[in-house]
Formats: structure tokens, C-alpha cells, sequence
């Protein structure tokens, strides 16, 4: 990933300089606050059970300097460099579309309901002649697409998971990987909670292709 500016955070998400300077930089995107690092954008989500805008005293203190926040009254120093939106999911995945935008190599999406995995390391293979991004652990949420998409380097390929559990998800994480293909698995009943049926479950699925240019 390229240095991104707090400026351009702004102009992507419509947010606020709350603390510190637009010229300031990061080259990687974190939401797990053990993770952030100098070179860092912090993320925190908001949970039912925890708020991670209570993390930014300790991501300061790793050398992270780069934060969002869906909070003004949060910590803040003079080279404590936070944007403040309305809310931190959706200016996330801004940021990722704002950086699958700057991507010029070919993505192959991969969706369904089992196999998504072992069919993402057999299609990375079968591309090994290239140099081959695929998606690291499982970061194919509403979370991991967009930062995932933030680790692809000088690959000439990449092969990213798309997962979703809940109606309209796979339509905005689609649109932000923009995927030039796709590869759709087994359909079962995982998420059936909340999907209700399998044929829902397939036609969620089916919006990948709602990026699809």
C-alpha cells in the first residue's frame, strides 16, 4: 500500500481534522489495537459490548499517529492526527474503495457459503506463474475486505474473500473490490439465521457480481 494523507481521509469520507496536521501519513490500516504500529491508521469499532475509541491512549503510545474517530470527545495530542466521521465502519470501507480505485491489477473474487478458503489457495495456485495477493486469514468481512485491499502490494494478481452474513453486505463489499471475476462455492445453510433460506443465501451471493466491471 501506498502513504495515504489525513487529507486525503477527509476528502474521502467527508470527516473532520480534529487533532494534528492533514500532511500526515500512514501505509497500513489496523482495527486491532495490539496491531497499530508508527506506519498505522487506527480503526476503532464500536461493539455491543466494547468501544474501541478507548484504545487510542495505548495506540499512541505504540507510535501510531493516524486515527478515525465517530467520537470528539475522545484522547487527543498535537501530533495525534484524528478524523473525525459519523461513523467508522462506513469510513473504512470508503477508504477501501478509495484505494481499490488506485489498484490497476486484476482481482479474483471469491464467494459461497463453504470452501471459499481452499478455493482461494487453489486459484492463487493455479496463478503462481504471477506474483499473487490473496486474502490473508479470513479478513473477507465488512472490516477485512477494505484493509485487506490495503496490504496489496506490487502483485500482479490478487485473489480476495468475500464473506457475508447478513442481507445487503455482499452488495457493498462487492462494489468496493470491484472484482474483474468471480468464483461462487458450494451454497449451504451457513447464516441461514439470518439470510432465512438457501436461495436467499445464493442470490446474497449473486450481488458479487454487482461490482463486477
Amino acid at each position: 500500500m501506498i502513504d495515504i494523507t489525513v487529507k486525503e481521509i477527509i476528502e474521502v469520507t467527508g470527516g473532520e481534522l480534529i487533532s494534528g496536521h492533514k500532511e500526515a501519513k500512514f501505509s497500513n490500516i489496523v482495527i486491532d489495537s495490539r496491531r497499530a504500529d508508527k506506519n498505522s491508521l487506527f480503526v476503532p469499532v464500536v461493539g455491543e459490548k466494547n468501544d474501541a475509541h478507548k484504545f487510542f491512549p495505548s495506540v499512541y503510545e505504540a507510535g501510531c499517529r493516524v486515527a478515525i474517530s465517530s467520537q470528539r470527545d475522545v484522547f487527543l495530542k498535537d501530533d495525534f492526527n484524528v478524523v473525525l466521521v459519523d461513523n467508522t465502519i462506513p469510513a473504512l470501507q470508503k477508504i477501501g474503495k478509495y484505494i481499490r480505485d488506485g489498484l490497476k491489477l486484476p482481482l479474483v473474487g471469491i464467494t459461497g457459503s463453504v470452501g471459499k478458503t481452499t478455493t482461494r489457495e487453489m486459484v492463487a495456485l493455479a496463478l503462481s506463474d504471477l506474483k499473487v495477493f490473496k486474502t490473508p486469514n479470513n479478513f473477507n468481512s465488512q472490516l477485512g475486505v477494505p484493509i485487506t485491499l490495503s496490504k496489496i502490494g506490487d502483485e500482479d494478481i490478487g485473489v480476495i474473500e468475500l464473506g457475508i452474513s447478513m442481507f445487503g453486505e455482499m452488495e457493498r463489499i462487492a462494489k468496493i473490490v470491484e472484482c474483474d471475476c468471480a468464483v461462487i462455492t458450494n451454497i449451504g445453510t451457513a447464516h441461514i439465521e439470518n439470510l432465512k433460506t438457501r436461495e436467499n443465501i445464493r442470490d446474497e451471493k449473486f450481488h458479487i457480481m454487482d461490482g463486477m466491471k
